[in-house]
């Protein structure tokens, strides 16, 4: 979609550089995304998320802010289907963003988790920030919503939840899902 609208712009004469340069760096990160999701590399959701992890670190660290990771031992092997892979990244990386653009903050922590429950694992994805949290986040930069209600609708069409609940100084956005250890899930 990206590329198209670049293409119609450019076409059209309608882009100057800097729009173009935005357009093609948003168009190589969603194809990245999608190489991370889908690559037989990739073999877990961790290594996905890790991959994710990395290739945002350096854009975090120009707006200030450090990351810290964590993962539990029983979520190492989770392996979900490319399709909720790359719905799964799209989720994290939109957490990040809200983190750092409307919470400002300074520190983002990665955590992954699995949980037998009653109801069966559970696979939980955490994003947590140092920032002000959303309803301390300046009119100028709230957004809409549509971010938040967006990873709402993932989770939910993976059988999952979204969460973003504020403690303390932190606010954490918790991603659930069902999970089997060591196969493919959605």
């Amino acid at each position: 979609t990206h590329l198209s609208l670049l293409l119609s712009g450019l076409q059209r004469g309608k882009l100057g550089d800097d729009e173009v340069r935005d357009a093609v760096q948003l168009s190589m990160a969603e194809l990245r995304l999608l190489l991370d999701a889908r690559s037989p590399s990739t073999e877990t959701l961790v290594e996905a998320i890790s991959n994710l992890r990395h290739r945002l670190e350096p854009r975090l660290q120009l707006a200030g802010a450090s990351t810290s990771w964590q993962v539990d031992d029983k979520a190492e092997h989770a392996i979900l289907s490319a399709e909720a892979t790359l719905h799964v990244l799209r989720m994290v990386q939109e957490c990040v963003t809200n983190a750092v653009r409307h919470g400002r903050a300074s520190q983002v922590g990665y955590r992954v988790s699995r949980a037998d429950t009653a109801g069966g694992a559970e696979l939980c994805i955490e994003v947590s920030d140092n920032g002000c949290g959303p309803d301390e986040a300046s009119p100028a930069t709230r957004g809409s919503g549509a971010g938040l209600e967006n990873i709402r609708t993932r989770a939910a069409a993976l059988g999952g939840r979204f969460e973003l609940k504020r403690t303390d100084a932190r606010t954490i956005a918790t991603i659930t899902l069902p999970a089997v250890s060591g196969s493919s899930t959605n």
